[in-house]
């Protein structure tokens, strides 16, 4: 792929006026996406942020009515976060002690995976998960799921985590924005 052929879509534009990201420095990350042989993965060599190369394919009702191919292929939702076991414990080697004790919002958690190894840990474990299916499965757990990360409470979370979330967001700093508004004032310094 030569990148002076990707479109410079509104993310990247986005990134690029903040100084993020950096022109010239996006580089081929992984040729496609799970789901979408079209769509590849960039990164800034610079910043080290990770765009997708194009979000055309997203709008408002994209992820709710998508239908998440491991969940046709596997059955169910415990067989979707059994797949991704290895990454999923990685994550919570890693970012387990930052979410012990805390409020907690994993945004985009997809199967819940996270929210299965970790949200005993925090003093509350609450995600955003745009996705239809996986939302009523984790319903039906009793997790506490938002559509949306505009319907979270102003100051309710103490920590936020994305993984492999940011790529996919349209309008990153309303997102951020978004974020920001659900932890305290003293936490966001």
């Amino acid at each position: 792929m030569v990148l002076e052929q990707v479109a410079i879509h509104e993310l990247h534009a986005e990134l690029l006026a903040l100084g993020v990201c950096h022109p010239g420095s996006l580089e081929p990350f992984g040729d496609r996406t799970r789901d979408r042989e079209e769509v590849s993965a960039l990164r800034c060599s610079r910043s080290g942020v990770v765009v997708l190369s194009s979000v055309e394919h997203i709008d408002a009702a994209y992820y709710p009515d998508k239908e998440h191919g491991e969940l046709a292929a596997l059955g169910d939702r415990d067989r979707v976060a059994m797949a991704h076991d290895e990454d999923t414990n990685r994550r919570a080697s890693q970012f387990g002690a930052s979410i012990t004790n805390k409020h907690w919002l994993d945004v985009g958690c997809g199967s819940g995976a996270m929210l299965d190894k970790l949200g005993q840990r925090a003093l509350t474990a609450s995600a955003v998960e745009p996705q239809g299916e996986f939302q009523a499965a984790l319903r039906v757990l009793g997790a506490q799921v938002h559509a949306n990360i505009r319907d979270v409470p102003d100051t309710s979370v103490d920590i936020v985590t994305l993984f492999h979330v940011f790529e996919h967001l349209r309008t990153p700093l309303d997102d951020l924005t978004e974020i920001r508004r659900c932890s305290p004032p003293a936490a966001r310094s």
